[in-house]
């Protein structure tokens, strides 16, 4: 048997080394997290709530081009897809999963730059993204019935003091290519502004052997965004921000073999042409709160359609051939003001920090469904309008402990009516209180 001390003095080497260069490099220092999809901007550590942040170096290193590519980062999300870009997500199992039904309250919030994308996250697109936060479990104080099971806040670069600019292209297989250009500048020394554009093309990884077509899962996206931030005065700051998406994407994903041949004779589409505007103003003008201004309005209209026997008429003497299509149009708008405590305004024996608002809600969306099998189009129409107030305190205890509380009303009304007669109106008050959190 060969002796093992030598072994263990050169592991017991080994060990000291490594414990003594760990000591010489105890020193160093981290880039502090900041989040801001709460009340007010924190430190990660310091949120006492389940919160994934994925950063701007991250969505680069990983390529990501949209939401969908850089979720597989965050515990327990999941995507829904059923087209060319995944919608609908899931988050701990909870939340929506298809787009044959147009959902009212999306159980999993997508904001960008405060613009609602709960229905449209098709337009995703993470260019020129700073970071993207995943709040995990009810976000019911901060956004409502839209984040019964989390919330996906995105947010993009601000204009910088300093000209600056980039372009980014790449190219890859099945004649995939991108090219992405930013350009932020002041514009005076009140004044800047950040434009970013993207065009994302590509064939697809799926060929048509019916059609002899190598192009009907096709992707074929432009997205544009610009942002300009004023600095009207020393104690008002504006951010405006214009987004615009022109999506034309194929869809025909499904093999019967499994192997990336299909056998469609009506390839189907994933259209969508995005339009929206976001302002963003905060006013520091009272010693005791800010005033934060939200307002947005978004319209999209999207034509989403695909081969439903997946195959062509005659394929098998007892098959059937169908096409479904939706076509939708989606107009959004929201309205938020807040007040938020500063240093100095807290209540109760300066222990407690607040933060208070109104916030409005009004969505339109109109369907139009053609089906082969239906006599007549399918024609319907729903609204919904929605009206909260709420509340949150984070009272300091002692120096470990932070009691959390808040409270949200919300009035909903709802209308839908269709081409088949069906008329549905609803309307209720719903409320949450919040938790208790140790920091």
């Amino acid at each position: 048997m060969k002796p093992f001390y030598p072994s263990l003095l050169f592991s017991t080497a080994l060990i000291s080394a490594t414990w003594l260069h760990a000591s010489e490099t105890t020193n160093v220092t981290l880039n502090e997290i900041v989040v801001t999809s709460g009340f007010r901007p924190a430190a990660q550590q310091a949120i006492p709530a389940s919160i994934t942040v994925i950063s701007a170096q991250t969505l680069e290193q990983q390529e990501s081009q949209h939401l969908e590519d850089a979720l597989s980062l965050a515990p327990n999300v999941n995507s829904a897809k059923g087209s060319s870009r995944a919608r609908f997500y899931q988050i701990r199992g909870v939340g929506e999963r298809s787009q044959f039904v147009g959902h009212v309250n999306p159980s999993v919030g997508v904001l960008l730059d405060g613009i609602d994308m709960s229905n449209i996250a098709g337009a995703a697109s993470l260019m020129d993204i700073q970071q993207v936060e995943v709040l995990s479990g009810p976000q019911g104080t901060l956004y409502g019935s839209n984040a019964l099971a989390g919330l996906i806040n995105m947010r993009s670069n601000d204009p910088t003091t300093q000209p600056e600019g980039r372009l980014e292209a790449s190219i890859g297989n099945y004649n995939s290519h991108s090219l992405t250009g930013i350009y932020s500048t002041p514009l005076n020394d009140k004044a800047g502004l950040r434009l970013a554009i993207q065009q994302n093309t590509s064939d697809g990884f799926m060929r048509n052997d019916y059609l002899n077509r190598k192009d009907t899962n096709n992707i074929d996206e432009t997205f544009l965004r610009a942002k300009l931030r004023l600095i009207v005065t020393d104690e008002l700051l504006i951010d405006l921000t214009g987004f615009y998406a022109d999506i034309d994407n194929g869809y025909d994903a499904f093999s019967l073999d499994n192997n990336r041949r299909t056998l469609s004779d009506e390839p189907g589409r994933d259209r969508q042409i995005s339009k929206a505007l976001a302002l963003h103003s905060v006013w520091t003008g009272a010693e005791a709160y800010q005033l934060e201004t939200r307002l947005s309005h978004s319209a999209t209209d999207s034509d989403y359609g695909y081969d439903e026997d997946w195959a062509f008429d005659g394929f098998h003497a007892d098959g059937y051939n169908a096409y479904d299509q939706y076509r939708r149009a989606t107009d959004t708008s929201t309205a938020e003001l807040r007040w938020v405590s500063m240093p100095g305004g807290e209540i109760l024996n300066n222990s407690t920090r607040w933060t208070t608002g109104i916030y409005a809600f009004q969505q339109d969306q109109t369907l139009n469904r053609t089906y082969t099998y239906l006599t007549d189009k399918l024609f319907s129409d729903y609204s919904t309008r929605r009206i909260s107030v709420y509340g949150e305190l984070e009272t300091d205890l002692n120096d470990r402990l932070i009691l959390t509380s808040g409270l949200r009303t919300e009035i909903n009304r709802s209308r839908y009516d269709d081409s088949m007669g069906t008329v549905f109106r609803k309307q209720s008050i719903s409320g949450v209180v919040a938790w208790l959190s140790i920091t």
